[in-house]
C-alpha cells in the first residue's frame, strides 16, 4: 500500500487532534500541552485543506488555530507566570 501525502496529512491531523483532546479531557498538570497538539493538528488540517481545495476546512482551521494559541497562552504562559509572581514553586 502506498501512503500519499494527503493520507499522511489526514492521519497526522487526526492523531494529533485526538491526542490533544485526550490530554485536555484528563485535566492534569500536563493538559495544556493538548493545545500544542491541537496547534500541530491545525497545521496538518490546513495543509490538507489547501491540497484538496476545501475552503470551509481551511477557514475552520484558521479559527481553531486562534483558539489553540489562546489555550497555549492561558495554560502554558499566563498560569505559570501568575504562579511565579505569587512566589509559588514551579515544578
Amino acid at each position: 500500500m502506498i501512503i500519499t501525502t494527503l493520507d499522511a496529512l489526514q492521519w497526522a491531523g487526526c492523531a494529533t487532534g485526538v491526542t490533544g483532546a485526550l490530554l485536555l479531557a484528563l485535566n492534569t498538570k500536563h493538559s495544556g500541552w493538548g493545545f500544542v497538539l491541537f496547534l500541530i493538528s491545525n497545521g496538518f488540517w490546513t495543509a490538507f485543506g489547501i491540497q484538496t481545495n476545501a475552503p470551509g476546512l481551511i477557514t475552520t482551521q484558521v479559527i481553531f488555530t486562534a483558539t489553540s494559541l489562546l489555550g497555549i497562552y492561558r495554560w502554558l504562559v499566563a498560569v505559570p507566570r501568575a504562579k511565579n509572581r505569587s512566589g509559588a514553586c514551579l515544578k
